[in-house]
């Protein structure tokens, strides 16, 4: 691993997938809000929720 704060593939990486979560995150969220009452809503929520967490959790780990 590279000094922190310098240029590295592995925290541009995780970076890229946080954002990706963000997406899924709110996308799933909004399809889950048009389809409420719904097993599909239901499923997109967990999926949002899911992500939301997944998020979450990728922001709490250390890299480095």
């Amino acid at each position: 691993m590279q000094i922190l704060g310098s240029w590295s593939p592995f925290t541009e990486t995780w970076l890229a997938i946080k954002l990706l979560l963000v997406v899924v995150y709110i996308v799933f969220g909004v399809v889950a809000q048009k389809n409420i009452r719904t097993p599909k809503g239901f499923a997109f929520y967990s999926l949002s929720l899911l992500a939301f967490l997944t998020m979450v959790l990728l922001s709490l780990c250390k890299i480095g």
